[in-house]
């Protein structure tokens, strides 16, 4: 039961990544969208840097 938790637990990650990305996607200006910091970071790309939301390329 402990390994299909976690099992779950990187299903849900991964869900949660591609929902984020095709939301931001959906809103985002960025040309092209795969280069978008934002974009990267929903799809856990890359490390959430420390901006504030003032910041967002978006």
């Amino acid at each position: 039961m402990t390994a299909k938790a976690g099992d779950l637990d990187e299903q849900i990650g991964r869900l949660t990544r591609l929902r984020d990305s095709l939301q931001h996607a959906a809103v985002c200006d960025y040309e092209p969208i795969v280069d978008c910091p934002d974009f990267k970071r929903a799809v856990g790309n890359v490390p959430e840097p420390a901006i504030t939301p003032s910041e967002s390329v978006c």
